[in-house]
């Protein structure tokens, strides 16, 4: 019988609908297809019309696109575009032969002297993508690096997984092209019998990925999905969280990504690259300034502020842009070859979600944001966790030495202090209330029988029931009033007027604070109570009768609530 020769196959039109893309990086990486696509069509220099994928239809939820051998070859020349640079670096690396030794002058920072040091020269590959430079504020600058050692430490950390920028960096056309070809051709003969090719994916597309799971399930995805894989790295925004250590430094902790899952893909480009343009290339050290983050989770929340910002000019008055439906966050660490995933989750914007987040950062009683970052970090907590105020600060108060959250001679002076955020919440929260109730006495009295008077919030009864113990035991123990000099002002160093404060009040005060300090967060239920109405309460307080039982009823309904108020109002009172 005779048979029919196969016609050759030499374009592929791929459908994509975002409702089928299974995670916030597929959907990611279609947007990044569509970017990577429309940046090569703007470099009209570089590219001639059939080195260019053909965008056949695109729209809100949806796109299809059409590939041929040459112009897949030519978007991922581009996506995995690199250079190879010299770096000098202070010893030798293991098996590999530095490119010359190079020795410079040194200056000892301790003794002053000058001495001569070896530089070893060695030739290393960098990612360098025509996009993001193209997008970037500061084009080759700090943004650019970040991502590329992010890339370098997180999806390509081993080395053996560099090989499509290896091939760049060495100008030769990268293999990878051939390998995703021949795979799709694989993928259209399946369709046509009406079957679906998937294929292994690697952690270096897919982070998270292995090559099976604990219960020997194999890590598999359909080849045209897996095409996606490859641009989720164009939409990703990378930040780094600072760990706090014992003595107030920051150190880095690995790299936080925040993944946009699209949902309205039209807008999104749009708005994506004015979102990367906006980006502030202020620099702390060798980051950008704006890219450093107190928790993992506050990567999502700095991409939704980013994309609030792109419909107004006052971000605070802003609405969240309806371009994502959620940015998943994935914070990963390297740990020598290996690399981890220390936490992941997702934040899904809202309004209020970010006004909220605007007046942790930006705005409060303070008119500059709360600084102290292990304040900020408690109050980012209680707000993605829908908790109280300070219900994020609990363990971080009873965990870490005292001296990070009292005003004393050791309290570390790298950091802004914890104690004038604490100050500066009750503040905010003492504003508030002051503005509620004359709300309520500008009303007409039958607005006022029909509505009820505001209550005192229980944090302003703690904070107040706090500070006159504070006080009252100071002024025992040193002897001085504070009625004797809160009118006497001073210029500090900077030329700010300050009160006066005695030396023997500022001890006796520190004395007071820690101690009832250590005394309470080393107690729990029933013990805190006790050492509670014993102490605090025993000096003459000016709560009323409805004050003094709403303390109480909150003391026996939660014990660690009042515990966690009154370790804070110890911090602002110090």
């Amino acid at each position: 019988m005779a048979t029919t020769k196969q016609q050759k196959i030499t374009a592929i039109r791929l459908a994509f609908d975002l409702i089928d893309l299974p995670t916030a990086q597929h959907k990611a990486g279609l947007a990044g297809l569509l970017l990577q696509i429309r940046s090569m069509q703007e470099r009209t220099q570089e590219f001639t019309e059939t080195d260019i994928p053909e965008i056949i239809e695109s729209s809100a939820t949806s796109a299809t696109i059409s590939f041929t051998q040459r112009s897949l070859q030519a978007i991922f020349d581009d996506l995995y575009s690199a250079r190879v640079v010299e770096v000098p670096v202070a010893s030798k690396w293991p098996k590999q032969k530095p490119k010359r030794i190079e020795e410079h002058e040194q200056q000892d920072p301790a003794s002053g002297k000058t001495k001569k040091v070896k530089r070893y020269i060695y030739d290393v590959v960098q990612p360098h993508s025509p996009f993001l430079r193209q997008h970037f504020p500061d084009g080759d600058g700090l943004w650019l690096k970040l991502w590329r050692e992010m890339i370098w430490a997180i999806p390509r950390g081993k080395p053996t997984t560099r090989g499509p920028f290896n091939d760049r960096g060495g100008e030769r056309p990268t293999t990878e092209a051939a390998k995703v070809w021949q795979e799709l051709l694989a993928f259209e003969k399946a369709a046509q019998k009406n079957q679906i090719r998937t294929c292994k994916v690697s952690s270096a597309l897919l982070l998270g990925a292995q090559a099976s799971n604990a219960e020997a399930v194999k890590f598999n995805e359909r080849s045209d999905f897996l095409l996606l894989l490859h641009f989720w790295q164009l939409t990703v925004l990378v930040f780094v969280p600072q760990a706090i250590d014992r003595d107030g430094k920051g150190e880095f902790v690995g790299y936080s990504l925040a993944i946009p899952e699209v949902a309205n893909l039209e807008r999104f480009c749009l708005d994506y690259p004015r979102l990367l343009a906006r980006l502030d290339t202020t620099a702390r050290g060798f980051r950008p300034a704006a890219a450093v983050i107190d928790i993992p989770e506050q990567a999502g929340l700095e991409f939704i502020r980013h994309l609030a910002q792109l419909t107004a000019q006052d971000v605070q008055h802003s609405r969240v842009h309806r371009s994502v439906h959620s940015i998943d966050y994935m914070h990963c660490v390297k740990a020598g070859n290996n690399v981890k995933t220390a936490s992941a989750g997702c934040v899904i914007p809202n309004d209020t979600l970010l006004k909220d987040y605007l007046a942790i950062m930006r705005s409060g009683a303070t008119s500059r944001g709360f600084r102290n970052p292990l304040f900020r970090s408690g109050l980012l907590r209680s707000l993605l966790r829908n908790r109280p105020w300070h219900d994020g600060m609990r363990d971080m108060l009873v965990q870490r030495r005292w001296q990070m959250f009292l005003r004393c001679a050791e309290t570390p002076k790298s950091v802004p202090w914890f104690f004038h955020d604490a100050a500066a919440k009750f503040d905010d929260i003492e504003s508030a209330f002051k503005l509620d109730l004359e709300d309520y006495s500008n009303m007409n009295p039958t607005e006022q029988a029909a509505g009820k008077k505001p209550a005192t919030p229980l944090s302003l009864l703690v904070h107040r029931l706090v500070r006159t113990y504070v006080q009252r035991k100071t002024e025992e123990r040193c002897g001085i009033s504070w009625n004797d000099f809160k009118q006497k002002k001073i210029k500090d160093d900077a030329g700010k007027e300050r009160i006066d404060v005695p030396k023997e009040y500022r001890e006796a005060k520190e004395k007071v604070a820690s101690t009832a300090y250590l005394a309470m967060r080393s107690r729990r239920d029933r013990d805190f109570a006790t050492f509670f109405t014993a102490s605090i309460c025993s000096t003459g307080q000016f709560l009323s009768e409805e004050e003094y039982q709403t303390v109480a009823d909150a003391l026996l309904a939660n014990t660690e609530e009042i515990k966690t108020l009154c370790l804070l109002a110890l911090s602002a009172n110090s």
